[in-house]
């Protein structure tokens, strides 16, 4: 078969690209050929069908082979991750990926509403770093519908819903996934990032992985709120259980989540009207405050309510719960449709315009398939099922 005349220094940059971004495919490339070393160095040329495959594994396009030296690529968002080593880490493949997919979809709905005249969002960057944490709490609150008296949900699942519903409905757009372009090999990790924000007076953005435990993306969903708010775009993997936070953007932004989820001087009062342990209050807590236990474990530590060893109990032991029910759940089968999570992932906001677009002949159906990283087929099928849905 004749041979791909590609450029094996392309070979090696993709992996080391991937390799930088925490990922290990050299043992996947051998296995997939163990003439690959013979490949990179040179000294081999793959067949046309084998430089595919390896284009695929590197997660490049195909012609990037033939370049006679590697593309420059920049980060696309200021990196905020603190957690571990990820701060000296490059974005991994994936990570670039979802980011740049992500950015692809502001693009086009960005275009969509400026046609139409319409006017730029009021909250956004309305706030800088330095402003009072509850001043930027307050207008996110009353922004998006957030009061006490008007939150709903009896689960986490449904107040994660709920959120994403009042957001969606003051003009932002959610994207929630723990995979890249439906991949089931290509799982997100929640060690290198848990969000990210991208700020725009017209789509204002924000992704949430959904790989992480519920309560975490509850918290992780506000604290990208709070990026929209102040104006600053950025990748964030904090987590509930960190304890310290050096980023300073990172740690304003978590502390206006914690403001918005479970306002102060409320938790003050309600903490004091019961007695016992932390895992008693915060059951009776998320009665009246709705959002998880855990985010109401985490109010509890930094206001110096428990000790750290408490909180570190309590958290394991409700990851350990979730942990369970998520197998039993993956054991059985049971879930979504995948029609339900093509609304899931791209957010009600980005699909219905996706597919007005579409179906009323403005935007050709294999774009808009693409857009929302399905096959154009699957999307006919949604756009004919989705009366019975939602």
């Amino acid at each position: 078969m004749a041979e791909a005349l590609i450029n094996p220094q392309i070979l090696q940059w993709a992996r080391k690209r991937m390799e930088a971004g925490g990922d290990e495919p050299l043992d996947d490339l051998l296995k997939y050929n163990k003439k690959y070393h013979d490949w990179e160095s040179g000294n081999a040329k793959p067949t046309f069908s084998q430089a595919q495959e390896l284009a695929k594994k590197l997660c490049i396009p195909f012609g990037y082979l033939y370049l006679t030296e590697p593309p420059k690529r920049e980060k696309l968002v200021a990196d905020l991750r603190t957690i571990r080593d990820y701060q000296a880490h490059e974005f991994s493949v994936d990570l670039q990926e979802v980011i740049e997919r992500a950015i692809s979809k502001q693009d086009w709905y960005r275009e969509e509403l400026e046609n139409t005249g319409i006017s730029p969002l009021s909250f956004i960057e309305k706030y800088t770093v330095s402003s009072p944490v509850k001043s930027i709490a307050a207008d996110i609150t009353k922004t998006l519908g957030l009061s006490l008296s008007a939150r709903s949900g009896n689960t986490s699942e449904q107040f994660l819903s709920y959120l994403t519903e009042k957001a969606e409905d003051a003009g932002i757009l959610v994207l929630r996934d723990s995979r890249v372009a439906n991949s089931n090999k290509r799982k997100l990790k929640i060690e290198e990032f848990r969000g990210f924000a991208l700020s725009d007076p017209f789509a204002p953005l924000i992704f949430i992985n959904s790989s992480d435990f519920v309560a975490a993306q509850i918290f992780t969903f506000v604290h990208e709120l709070a990026h929209l708010w102040i104006g600053q775009d950025g990748v964030s993997n904090f987590a509930l259980q960190s304890a310290i936070i050096q980023n300073q953007i990172e740690k304003k932004c978590n502390q206006i989540a914690a403001e918005v989820l479970v306002p102060e001087d409320e938790f003050i009062r309600c903490w004091n009207m019961y007695t016992g342990n932390l895992e008693f209050h915060v059951d009776e807590l998320r009665k009246f405050f709705k959002t998880s236990t855990i985010v109401l474990a985490r109010r509890a530590l930094d206001m110096q309510m428990v000790s750290s060893w408490e909180f570190s109990d309590y958290y394991n032991k409700m990851v350990r719960i979730w942990k369970s029910a998520q197998k039993r759940r993956k054991d059985s089968k049971s879930g979504p449709s995948p029609y339900t999570m093509l609304a899931f992932n791209n957010g009600h906001t980005l699909t219905e315009a996706v597919c007005s677009a579409v179906y009323s002949g403005k935007m050709m159906l294999r774009d808009g398939a693409y857009l929302l990283g399905v096959k154009p087929f699957f999307l006919d099928k949604y756009n004919s099922k989705k009366r019975e849905m939602f």
